[in-house]
């Protein structure tokens, strides 16, 4: 398809088994929701036939059980970065069929981690590593779904972030941060804890069952990444997180042009909040660390977020009372921590529009302040995290990025407000 490789001025293009096809509208979603830390989805539509050329025959649907054909999304980096490419989603071709207006055609794009939670797991693990979890995972995937080139890596970090997808022609002159999977699992350390035995029957579970428990015991982050030319099961202790700011804001990360920015003024954040845990008198006998020896007394421990509490000029915002069964300070103190960040993350309403970034994901950080029609200079920057992404590209309009954003919330920079045992 010459005619479409000889256009210059496009901003995306997309590859279905190797082949490039012209494209009409292109619509890239990525969410923190989903079988795994991840999930991508985009839509795509084109013209049924270009240049003479029938397109929708270069294309066929999954087959049940199966993955037919896999498709890479890529979109241009911004002109700052030399018209670089950067793979936005590496999946499958996951259906296929009319768009309802003439000779348009839709193309829907899944992403690997949609067969997750249809194969079934069964298996004994005894003190396993990561490495033997995710695995067993990938050797299972592949049985089923009939694709061999499904591997497991851990990424490379660098003081600049972790980033899960390749860019391709060129590398990225600005640094954005180290591309993936040049580790191998096998290489990671070995002082991860071991998780006991843990057994999963076919008849109840799942492989994002097993994706989940790991995540969920060793507090890392799974997800399918891509290293330029197949899928790649990543996994490592924190997410790929690249740092971004506005163009007009100072300091560290990659710059973007933010467009439009609600979020600021959306986003109602609590800046603190409690955790009573519960006497050990009343878990005696669950088998719960720290119920052991029988307490009429409880741990409460108060956690904040100090940045934001400072622009509520002092203001604690009505902080909740949350119950847990927790009954040592230190594990209440992890125990607030973690919910104060998932509260704070959970946050609604933010949106940002910035100009065209392929590179962004959930779990990234943007810092910058309100715009609405010009900037309002005197409203100091805050740093907000990604939520969600969607990547737009449409023929007859400029490429941009739609965010939802939450307040960032770092646990290491929270500061403990109380912490104490109190009496039942």
């Amino acid at each position: 398809m010459s005619a479409v490789q000889s256009c210059p001025q496009k901003d995306v293009r997309v590859f279905v088994d190797g082949t490039e096809i012209p494209t009409l509208f292109v619509e890239s979603h990525m969410r923190k929701e989903g079988s795994l830390d991840l999930s991508k989805v985009t839509e795509v539509e084109f013209p049924s036939r270009w240049a003479g050329e029938n397109i929708s025959g270069v294309i066929s649907a999954t087959e049940e059980g199966g993955i037919s054909q896999p498709v890479t999304v890529e979109y241009r980096l911004n002109e700052a970065t030399n018209g670089g490419w950067v793979i936005a989603h590496h999946g499958y071709v996951r259906a296929v069929g009319s768009a309802g207006e003439g000779r348009r055609m839709k193309l829907s794009v899944g992403d690997y981690s949609d067969f997750l939670g249809k194969i079934p797991a069964s298996t004994t693990f005894k003190n396993p590593t990561p490495s033997n979890v995710l695995s067993y995972i990938a050797e299972t995937f592949n049985e089923h779904v009939g694709i061999t080139s499904i591997r497991t890596g851990s990424v490379a970090s660098s003081t600049r972030g972790i980033k899960d997808d390749e860019s391709v022609n060129p590398l990225n002159p600005l640094d954005m941060g180290t591309y993936v999977v040049e580790e191998y699992l096998s290489k990671l350390s070995d002082d991860h804890k071991p998780y006991g035995t843990k057994t999963f029957k076919a008849n109840k579970h799942t492989l994002a069952d097993v994706a989940n428990w790991l995540a969920r015991e060793d507090g890392g982050y799974i997800w399918f990444g891509s290293d330029g030319t197949q899928p790649v099961l990543t996994y490592n202790s924190e997410p790929r997180r690249q740092k971004y700011r506005d163009t007009m804001v100072g300091g560290e990360g990659t710059t973007v042009r933010v467009r439009e920015n609600n979020a600021l003024y959306d986003i109602k954040p609590i800046t603190e909040l409690t955790v009573y845990g519960s006497s050990k008198s009343s878990l005696f006998g669950t088998g719960l660390i720290g119920a052991d020896n029988p307490s009429n007394q409880f741990p409460a421990i108060t956690v904040r977020h100090p940045t934001l509490y400072q622009r509520t000029g002092g203001s604690s915002l009505s902080p909740p009372i949350i119950q847990k069964k927790s009954a040592t300070i230190e594990a209440t103190t992890q125990v607030a921590k973690k919910e104060l960040k998932t509260r704070l993350n959970g946050a609604s309403g933010g949106m940002m529009i910035v100009s065209g970034s392929p590179g962004m994901r959930p779990y990234d950080t943007i810092r910058a302040v309100p715009v609405c029609g010009e900037a309002d200079t005197d409203v100091p920057p805050l740093t907000y995290e990604v939520e969600r992404v969607k990547h737009v590209c449409d023929s007859e309009q400029k490429y941009l990025s739609e965010i939802d954003v939450s307040v960032h919330a770092d646990p290491s920079t929270f500061e403990i407000v109380m912490s104490e045992m109190k009496e039942v």
